[in-house]
């Protein structure tokens, strides 16, 4: 039988009232309910929300242009005192003697450090400046005419000059104070004092929202938000923007006359702004519909507008929420107000219909227990079914990890036979050292310097032990886990061994080595003969990359860092193609030609410096050929490690 089949098939008693338009009306008095309460609930959300932003705005207003105001203040003052100096009103009377001039130089650069300013300079009455504090600067002012800037006219006047414009020379955003320097009653030339913003930006990227300061025609010129920068906040009309323009307040920036946001006005200091077409560092697109909750500030001394905003995407969904919460309860009560409804209706057909209700419970009641029975059964045999499912789950996991470990040993028994084909590869050099140095002890011996015969025998010795530590690397690669052996090392003791062994640094037909050896001693974590292997690789590599250059050189360098170190090995050859740098250590990679090699030598190089905790990357100096970086962790950085 269907389960969703109904229980009882007995036709109700037709109602007083038709029970469509019983229904119908419950239902759109519902929906009045629900859209009531969740618009009101809404509202009453957006109002709070909107309180508590303009409350956090309000505060971050009042720290920014208290903020701003200290910074500009406490170098308002500049101006007046450098006037006042002996140095340079006497440069103002002879500009030309150079003394005289490095004297003003190196007093401005000196209280211009101390204070924190930008630029502090002094100008003759013609707007040429003789002295500044960056006068060894590529952006010197020295030399250079301001005398079209409004400062230096109204200081000319006898006033106190303040202006904001983009350096001409320096090509950075300043406010400049200036005032007249005065020699028996005559005005004889202009001191100026330049404050960054850089600083002051710094200071805003921590804040919430962004920060955007403006000048009276709504361009911004100083913002935590880089894309804002130099871009109006309304559209410029064209009388506007030729202003501008001709000022050459923002001079070397191309300004864009479109709007930056979109604003309604809430109140006198408090908009809606959504953003248009913001620009980030690159010139595209950033954030465009974003919506802030924008309170706004004016600095009438300074002609300037300062604008903090909160974003209002947090109001949104305190508004969404209340309306969702506003409608769930109204449904609720809708639900309970019907409900109610239905039981009074219920109690007054209560009496008429009690033995029909009595005998179609007891009938339900039977059809329900047999269909909760069929379904027990049912879900019991679902039940077993699926522990039966997760038992062979079980073992198949079961499986699956044991057929993982058996690919990684494969894996690793394939490599094996790789490392095995490199090391036979490597093995050549010793051997052919080994004949070179076993001959010439026989000549030394005929000659009776047995010195010397001694000495070469003590190397054939440490070769073949060397050959031998190099062959018992297969023993222990072949192994599920080897021995971690890490030591102190010294790297540079590696790389002459290493450079010995492959017969680099003498007479060795042209080929020219530059080892910068560093002054201390480094030591890395690592196996010394597998170290020394790596090193041999790498530098073989180099001396087969110089066949046929024109320049032969090999270059060795270092970098120490608190943590690891560096070993850069770098040749002068053609360098590796550009397709063939993802691919340098994998096996059996090659660029050689068919019998001259496996493409071993560097995929087994990075996996002795993996097994060590270092690296290998490959790329292409600049200055033209292939350069390695091996990286090794510090043996002293390791051990401090541990002690802390």
């Amino acid at each position: 039988m269907d389960p969703s089949a109904p229980i009882s098939d007995e036709p109700p008693r037709p109602s007083r009232r038709p029970r469509p338009l019983r229904g119908l009306a419950w239902l759109v008095g519902a929906g009045l309910l629900v859209s009531l309460t969740a618009w009101w609930a809404a509202g009453l959300a957006r109002e709070r929300a909107l309180g508590d932003l303009r409350q956090i705005d309000s505060e971050t207003m009042k720290l920014v242009v208290s903020n701003l105001r200290v910074e500009l203040e406490k170098l308002e003052f500049m101006p007046q005192l450098v006037a006042r100096d002996e140095r340079i009103q006497r440069l103002l009377e002879r500009p030309g003697d150079p003394e005289l001039v490095a004297a003003a130089n190196g007093y401005l650069e000196e209280i211009s450090r101390t204070v924190g300013a930008s630029d502090t300079y002094v100008m003759d009455v013609g707007g040429l400046t003789l002295a500044a504090s960056n006068w060894a600067s590529d952006a010197s002012f020295v030399g250079q005419d301001f005398g079209f800037r409004p400062y230096f006219k109204e200081a000319l006047e006898g006033l106190a000059g303040r202006y904001f414009a983009r350096g001409a020379a320096s090509n950075k955003r300043g406010y400049y104070f200036a005032c007249p320097i005065h020699r028996d009653g005559q005005i004889i030339g202009v001191a100026a004092v330049k404050v960054g913003f850089e600083a002051i930006e710094r200071t805003w990227r921590d804040l919430p929202g962004p920060i955007a300061l403006t000048d009276w025609h709504g361009i911004v010129f100083a913002t935590n938000e880089p894309g804002w920068l130099y871009r109006s906040l309304r559209r410029l009309d064209e009388r506007t923007f030729a202003e501008v323009n001709r000022s050459r307040r923002y001079s070397g920036v191309v300004l864009d006359p479109s709007a930056l946001v979109e604003i309604q006005l809430i109140d006198g200091t408090t908009s809606r702004m959504t953003v248009l077409a913001a620009r980030d560092g690159a010139g595209g697109p950033r954030r465009p519909g974003a919506e802030y909750l924008a309170l706004s500030d004016d600095l009438p001394e300074y002609g300037w507008v300062i604008y903090t905003m909160s974003s209002l995407r947090a109001v949104d969904g305190s508004v969404r929420a209340a309306a969702a919460l506003g409608a769930a309860s109204a449904g609720l009560l809708a639900l309970a107000a019907f409900f109610l409804a239905q039981r009074r209706q219920y109690r007054r057909q209560r009496a008429s219909f009690r033995e029909r209700e009595q005998r179609m419970l007891r009938r339900n009641q039977e059809e329900l227990e047999r269909r909760i029975a069929e379904r027990t059964a049912d879900l019991m045999r679902s039940n077993q079914q699926l522990q039966k499912e997760i038992a062979e789950h079980e073992i198949a996991e079961r499986a699956l990890r044991d057929t993982q470990q058996g690919l990684v040993q494969a894996a690793k028994l394939a490599a094996l036979g790789q490392l095995a084909a490199g090391v036979t590869h490597e093995l050549n050099q010793p051997l052919t050292a080994l004949r070179s140095y076993a001959d010439n002890a026989r000549l030394l011996i005929g000659r009776q310097r047995l010195d010397e015969a001694a000495r070469n025998l003590e190397r054939i010795t440490r070769l073949t032990d060397r050959m031998a530590s190099i062959t018992r690397h297969l023993k222990t690669f072949s192994r599920k886990t080897g021995p971690d052996r890490r030591e102190p090392v010294d790297v540079v003791r590696a790389l002459e061994a290493a450079l010995s062994l492959v017969g680099v640094g003498g007479a060795d037909g042209g080929l020219e080595l530059l080892h910068a050896k560093p002054a201390e001693k480094l030591l890395v974590l690592g196996d010394p003969v597998r170290l020394e292997q790596v090193f041999v690789n790498l530098i073989k590599n180099a001396c087969e990359a110089l066949a046929g250059a024109e320049r032969r050189q090999l270059s060795i360098g270092y970098r120490a860092g608190e943590e690891a170190i560096e070993i850069e090995i770098r040749d002068s050859g053609p360098g590796i193609r550009r397709e063939h740098l993802g691919r340098v250590f994998e096996p059996f990679f090659t660029t050689k030609e068919a019998g001259e090699g496996l493409g071993l030598g560097l995929s087994i190089t990075a996996s002795i410096l993996g097994e060590m905790g270092g690296s290998v990357r490959a790329g292409n100096h600049p200055a033209g050929g292939a350069a390695f970086t091996v990286a090794l962790p510090r043996a002293v950085a390791r051990a401090q490690a541990r002690s802390a």
